[in-house]
């Protein structure tokens, strides 16, 4: 047998090897997160042209605008996801979490994601947001992980809930305790108890009941962060009479 002959034959033997070993848990994570990875490459791509082409519609192209407002949301619930994905991996694989040094103003962060997501869903008419606090308020929580806490929190208002619902975002600060106050209230479908008390990573409870974007990841996420940055997350809910969530951060001085 030729020598070129032994190597195909070694290579195929590794392939069907590959494949027919069944993964270890921590192998597929290690899949998992390389696939995150390399997708973020196309996605930011994918992102970043659409958003050129909306900014420079030609007259030719304006009635093309609904798509391109459609791929828009497509690209941008796609690179939320790899990016949440790329988070959890990291927590469940006991990899410390990174912490950036930039900060913002919590007040103005959430202002803007209320008015770009109930844009996005054409859901400004059914958007009230309150708050009392006219100073920027910074919390201490860095930029990378505030936004991940308030954007998930912000789309699911709005994913749980039908057009023409009301929903309700507001912001008070505690000065007594130095910490910010946040309220995210729908009035979609609700959750139970038990439900509640369940809710991981993962988990969407009567996915069949709405479409819902994403793969659960949302609350956990949530809690973890949260958690990590020393705030409190309490989850207030009624099966068909929506869900409130409230969240309390500390004050960055």
């Amino acid at each position: 047998m030729s020598n070129n002959n032994f190597n195909r034959i070694s290579q195929i033997k590794k392939m069907k090897d590959m494949v027919t070993t069944p993964f270890t848990l921590h192998q597929m994570h290690q899949v998992l997160r390389m696939a995150s990875h390399e997708l973020l490459t196309p996605v930011s791509a994918l992102k970043g042209i659409t958003y050129l082409m909306k900014n420079e519609l030609t007259p030719e192209l304006s009635a093309d605008k609904e798509y391109l407002n459609m791929l828009e949301q497509a690209a941008e619930r796609l690179h939320r996801l790899v990016n949440r994905v790329l988070l959890f991996e990291s927590i469940d694989a006991n990899i410390t979490v990174k912490r950036t040094d930039e900060y913002t103003p919590i007040n103005v962060l959430l202002k803007q994601l209320i008015q770009k997501h109930s844009s996005m869903q054409d859901r400004e008419s059914d958007t009230t947001y309150f708050t009392p606090v006219n100073d920027e308020v910074t919390v201490a929580v860095p930029k990378e992980h505030l936004l991940v806490i308030i954007e998930e929190l912000v789309t699911n208002v709005y994913s749980f809930s039908r057009k023409g619902s009301t929903v309700f975002f507001s912001l008070f600060l505690n000065k007594t305790k130095s910490e910010v106050v946040l309220t995210f209230e729908d009035s979609g479908i609700g959750m139970t108890n038990e439900e509640i008390q369940q809710i991981e990573a993962y988990t969407q409870f009567n996915r069949i009941k709405y479409e819902q974007q994403g793969v659960g990841l949302g609350l956990f996420l949530v809690k973890y962060l949260v958690n990590m940055y020393d705030g409190t997350t309490h989850i207030a809910s009624s099966p068909g009479k929506g869900t409130t969530v409230y969240i309390t951060l500390p004050v960055k001085y």
